[in-house]
């Protein structure tokens, strides 16, 4: 398997991972919700000044998971790829 052509080629044609792979998913909609219900509770609590550190914090935990979700997606699609590959010989 071709990896770094396989990484290329999830980049390119799921650029809305959870549009394109995890649209009609019900466990992940039930988990994002949840996850969605959450941010809310936290960012209630948070203070109106919008440079307040929970502000900053909030924002740092956000885009940390969300790469961690994409990383986790990508791995395991290049994992697929390369046990097909695997199976095939």
């Amino acid at each position: 398997m071709d990896r770094s052509f396989m990484e290329h080629y999830f980049e390119m044609a799921y650029e809305d991972l959870h549009g394109d792979l995890l649209k009609e998913n019900e466990d992940f909609k039930a988990a994002q919700d949840t996850l969605r219900e959450s941010f809310k509770q936290v960012l209630g609590s948070n203070p109106a000044d919008l440079k307040h550190p929970m502000w900053q914090l909030h924002e740092k935990i956000t885009n940390e998971l969300y790469m961690v979700e994409y990383l986790l997606m990508k791995y395991a699609y290049l994992k697929g790829a390369e046990d097909r590959d695997r199976m095939l010989k």
